[in-house]
This record gives structure tokens, C-alpha cells and sequence, in this order.
């Protein structure tokens, strides 16, 4: 368990990248849009990440960009993607119909 901790108190912000070109390849294997939306959240987690780290002061005394605050990100973010592309394809395919008939 140690491991673990000592892992996850270590986790930068390329990390999140690392992450977002495995989701990324796993897309390519198993298509369906989750994944990508996923590796593009991970980008914008390790980003958002990046610019904290680079612009402390930009950020509100308040507010941490620790790994609780990242995963909580990536998480809401995926979760927006996701919402986003299932709309979009009922979008689509009732717009397919319509043409149909």
C-alpha cells in the first residue's frame, strides 16, 4: 500500500498525458467515442495541471491542483464528453431519418 501512496503523491501533470495517449490507443482499438473523449480529458487534467504548476500565483490561495482536485477533473470532464457525444448522435440519427423519408 505504501507503493501505492508513494506512486500517487508522485503523479505529475505528464503523467496525464501518458494516460490520454494510452485512452487514445485504446479508442483506435475499440471504437466508439468513450475513450476519445476520455483521452481528451486526460490532455486537458495534465494541461490544467502544467499551468498551475507554471503559474502558481494564478491560481486563488484556496484553490489546490492536487491529485484529488486532477481526478475529480478528469472525471466531470469525461463525464461532459460522453453526455456531449451521446446527444450528438441521437442528433445525428434523427437527422438521418428525417432525410430518409
Amino acid at each position: 500500500m505504501e507503493t501505492v501512496t508513494a506512486f500517487l503523491d508522485k503523479f505529475l501533470f505528464w503523467h496525464w498525458g501518458i494516460v490520454a495517449v494510452a485512452l487514445g490507443a485504446l479508442e483506435m482499438l475499440f471504437a466508439g467515442g468513450v475513450l476519445m473523449g476520455a483521452a481528451v480529458a486526460a490532455f486537458l487534467t495534465g494541461a490544467a495541471a502544467f499551468a498551475v504548476q507554471q503559474f502558481p500565483d494564478a491560481v486563488p490561495k484556496g484553490l489546490r491542483f492536487d491529485l484529488p482536485m486532477q481526478i475529480l477533473g478528469f472525471v466531470v470532464l469525461t463525464g461532459l464528453f460522453v453526455l456531449t457525444m451521446r446527444v450528438g448522435r441521437r442528433r445525428a440519427a434523427a437527422m438521418i431519418r428525417s432525410e430518409e423519408h
